[in-house]
């Protein structure tokens, strides 16, 4: 059986690093916190091994996989997968260090590393994974209650907002007072709530986390353009003047 198929849901711990030696230090860590580890000596067998959708966070040996570690770094963002990126080097001030930083790698831990802070690292590492999934669940759930919404139920839900009654909303979109009562019912069961004011407080959220994904989004942009950049220079020719 594949390690794929035998942690077929579970997030997990993506590691790789060409030192086999640290293999044991690191899956007693990763393991110690309830999660599955999976060792590579390359980020192309790290990526034949598992789907970059399953990472929670990964450790990279920049030492021995700068250009392939930072091309990882810029798939998991271009693909909005929340998984934090601990770095271990020797010189936290090469160049490769600070664009790992840069597409945003959360720690730089020189070699050889601290136990205790790679654990602290890692469980920051989880519990920014956890709460990025509710987030982007609950994003996820409103859209598509959203999507499913007709236009009478949308108007009857922004003048219910409002505190208009049923029979005032019914005169306002030109239907009977029993059609906004359905209407108004449907869109309660639809939201999961037990009040137009609980199912506003939902669109809200939602509102939030559609400003919050934005600015996100723009930060990694940013992250991403920095890092093309750097890559052009890197290739370019040096002139000589």
């Amino acid at each position: 059986m594949s390690y794929l198929e035998a942690n077929q849901s579970t997030p997990l711990v993506g590691v790789v690093d060409q030192e086999t030696e640290l293999e044991g230090p690191l899956r007693r860590i990763v393991e110690a916190q309830g999660l599955p580890l999976c060792f590579a000596s390359s980020v192309a067998e790290l990526r034949c091994e598992v789907p970059l959708e399953r990472i929670l966070a990964v450790i990279l040996d920049l030492d021995t996989t700068a250009g392939d570690g930072h091309a990882l770094q810029r798939d998991l963002l271009q693909n909005e997968i929340p998984a934090s990126v601990i770095v271990t080097c020797h010189d936290r001030l090469s160049e490769e260090a600070i664009m790992s930083l840069e597409l945003g790698a959360i720690a730089l831990l020189p070699k050889p590393w601290d136990p205790d802070l790679m654990t602290r690292h890692l469980r920051y590492a989880e519990i920014q994974y956890s709460e990025q999934e509710v987030l982007h669940q609950k994003l996820l759930t409103t859209r598509r209650i959203l999507t499913r919404l007709t236009d009478r139920q949308r108007r009857v839900l922004e003048l219910a907002a409002t505190g208009m009654p049923n029979k005032l909303i019914a005169s306002e979109i030109d239907v009977s007072q029993r059609t906004v009562e359905a209407e108004r019912s449907k869109l309660l069961e639809a939201f999961g709530a037990k009040s137009v004011a609980e199912a506003m407080i939902s669109l809200g959220e939602h509102r939030i986390l559609e400003k919050v994904e934005k600015l996100q989004r723009k930060a990694v942009g940013q992250r991403l353009g920095n890092f093309q950049t750097a890559a052009a220079v890197e290739a370019s020719p040096t002139q000589i003047v």
